[in-house]
């Protein structure tokens, strides 16, 4: 605790003693201040292998309720959203879905997560199936990547090469570094460093619009 959260309850304390006024704070909850951005509002999808990373070992089977149902979200069978999970997702209006979750995405390599299904043994829930759920609910797509799994020339080749702006972040120790280096692969430019997420231009590099 520092010195000026000591000294600010202590100078209130001393107010009232002297007889000084309840500070008092009023809202007007039906007056609009302006719109809410809603990006603000996010959520976090764990749709990656999840062994090593909590308490489960490398030697269990793979988790499907993330890699092939999208935590809920996805139905593999029919190959689309779940129309039960996506009902309730609206309710929360969120504006922003983060993939493939925060300490998974040390597990993560992109290449297992793209291609044609017959060819996914695990991964039926991948790339794709996350845009089109962000298609479907008009969600801005946030990706989280990191060089744990892949190094950044490898991470790079996840962007089209009409993707020439993406903002990269910065959470892990070399993370700037890593931001930049996947900016020179794809020719692409960096515009901002904030929290080892790629987003920006992602809905029309892959072709969500």
């Amino acid at each position: 605790m520092n010195a000026a959260q000591l000294i600010l309850p202590a100078l209130c304390a001393a107010a009232l003693s002297l007889g000084a006024a309840m500070p008092r704070i009023t809202v007007d909850a039906a007056k609009p201040v302006g719109p809410v951005n809603p990006l603000a509002f996010g959520a976090n999808i764990e749709a990656a292998d999840d062994r090593g990373i909590f308490d489960r070992p490398f030697s269990a089977p793979i988790n499907p309720h993330g890699v092939a149902q999208g935590e809920g979200t996805w139905d593999p069978a029919a190959n689309r959203p779940h129309p039960g999970i996506v009902r309730k997702l609206r309710e929360m209006r969120i504006g922003m879905l983060r993939y493939p979750g925060g300490c998974l995405a040390h597990n993560y390599n992109w290449k297992q997560a793209v291609g044609p299904l017959s060819e996914r043994k695990d991964w039926k829930f991948g790339i794709d199936q996350f845009m089109e759920l962000c298609r479907k609910m008009n969600w801005e797509p946030l990706f989280t990547l990191t060089d744990y799994a892949l190094p950044a020339e490898e991470l790079a080749e996840l962007f089209k090469g009409s993707c020439r702006e993406v903002c990269v972040a910065d959470t892990v120790e070399d993370g700037v570094d890593l931001a930049r280096d996947i900016a020179q692969e794809r020719d692409a430019m960096v515009c901002a460093f904030r929290s080892l997420h790629i987003y920006g231009q992602i809905r029309s590099c892959f072709g969500l619009r």
